[in-house]
């Protein structure tokens, strides 16, 4: 089979979910996702390749079948989205992987040492359930399977319901495969199995940024990682009535969320150079109602920075901030521990390596940090060699439908993603 250049992949692919005629939407595990991943298997299996599903969901297409003694170099991302998110992030690295894999079969083939395949990993976006690159974690073992399959999206569905689904659907056949065609040539595979196998990752992934673009850079090689700190918070006050209750004797656990909101919003735009992000994204209000002031308020929290020290400075003035804002406002800040991704390095010596070689193959390049996390991310926190390869992102606009990478970007970093992956095989091979 000869797969559609990657521009006629993307665009088969975007109808599944299509929103706002140019955006899509496929929460992890929800009906339009789970017909994006039927489709990818179809095609994988299609295609002559080795299809296998781990215990999270995460979806391999290996050249050859696993064996006991792979070494095996992956290359993917994730084919869920935000809510009204773009056609771009994730689909990207998941189609551009398909067709490096599939051009590069007749040398793996001879490489007897080497194995290689495609992977869609499960929830990577953490827009219905919670904790983001969820598939990776597992796949990497910091996040155990237990705790995963039990994680509930906002209307009380869990993980494991929600792989249920995909694995009736599964079973049901797609269309071009009949059912037994599906379950007799998809395998189960441990996530720990093809973890241990592993020698190598590579990911291309759009910028979500506007540095490539405003350069005039063809491709990013990611040697760095900001530094990631999450938390949820829960504002405890009291319920009454809007209208009768004395402002004076109030105490309105949204009106207190907003000033903390606030506070979180300054710390970021406040700091000097830029390198402070902080976001309050999400939020959930009780009881309410349009007559009754809140009693309780959740949100959650993040700070991002290339710097430790100032994340870590940024933590302590909002902790300080919301002891005074607590006592001002006669509410309770209930906060849980942060979860905590320190600033890391990327890569090393191997994305210089890539650096140099994209550059003798006529394409600029940017070395730059993510400030995002990403699949990559996970997988280099592990210890597995990782390459990260951003292509530009039109204004730099991401996690919204207006979301755009052209044509000619996406067939550079297709071109990118065959030499990481060449250098990634030739690594893994010493």
């Amino acid at each position: 089979m000869t797969l559609p250049d990657l521009p006629s992949l993307m665009s088969t692919f975007s109808c599944i979910g299509a929103k706002n005629n140019t955006g899509i939407e496929r929460l992890a595990l929800s009906a339009s996702d789970i017909e994006a991943r039927l489709l990818l298997i179809k095609t994988m299996l299609n295609d002559g390749l080795h299809v296998y599903i781990d215990e999270i969901g995460n979806i391999y297409g290996l050249v050859k079948a696993l064996t006991d003694s792979d070494r095996l170099v992956l290359t993917g991302s994730h084919l869920d989205s935000q809510p009204d998110g773009g056609r771009f992030d994730g689909q990207v690295g998941v189609l551009a992987s398909l067709r490096v894999v599939s051009g590069c079969k007749e040398r793996v083939w001879q490489q007897s040492g080497i194995n290689l395949g495609v992977v869609n990993w499960t929830n990577e976006e953490g827009a219905r359930f919670q904790p983001s690159l969820m598939g990776s974690s597992v796949f990497t073992g910091v996040l155990s399977i237990e705790d995963a399959v039990n994680c509930i999206d906002a209307q009380g569905v869990c993980v494991s319901e929600a792989l249920d689904s995909f694995r009736s659907s599964l079973a049901s056949g797609c269309d071009g495969l009949t059912q037994h065609e599906m379950t007799s040539r998809v395998s189960f595979a441990s996530a720990s199995t093809l973890r241990r196998a592993t020698v190598g990752y590579a990911e291309l992934h759009v910028e979500q940024g506007d540095r490539l673009e405003s350069a005039g850079i063809d491709v990013g090689v990611v040697d760095s990682i900001w530094s990631a700190y999450k938390t949820d918070i829960t504002v405890i006050g009291e319920q009454t009535h809007t209208g009768s209750t004395p402002m004076c004797k109030r105490r309105d656990a949204l009106y207190a969320a907003s000033r903390a909101v606030t506070s979180i919003f300054e710390l970021g735009a406040g700091d000097p150079d830029g390198l402070l992000h902080t976001a309050v994204a999400w939020m959930q209000i009780v009881p309410n109602s349009p007559n009754a002031t809140p009693s309780k308020v959740r949100f959650k929290v993040e700070l991002r920075s290339a710097c430790e020290d100032r994340v870590r400075a940024a933590l302590s003035s909002f902790t300080d901030q919301l002891e005074s804002l607590g006592e001002a406002c006669g509410v309770q800040f209930q906060v849980e521990p942060w979860s905590a991704r320190p600033a890391s390095q990327l890569a090393g010596s191997l994305s210089e390596d890539v650096a140099s070689l994209l550059r003798d193959n006529g394409l600029s390049v940017m070395r730059l940090s993510t400030i995002a996390g990403h699949d990559a991310v996970a997988l280099s926190n592990a210890g597995i060699p990782s390459i990260l390869l951003f292509v530009t992102s039109v204004a730099g606009i991401t996690h919204n439908h207006h979301e755009f990478t052209s044509d000619s970007d996406l067939v550079k970093g297709e071109s990118a993603l065959v030499v990481a992956v060449n250098q990634l095989i030739f690594n893994g091979q010493n």
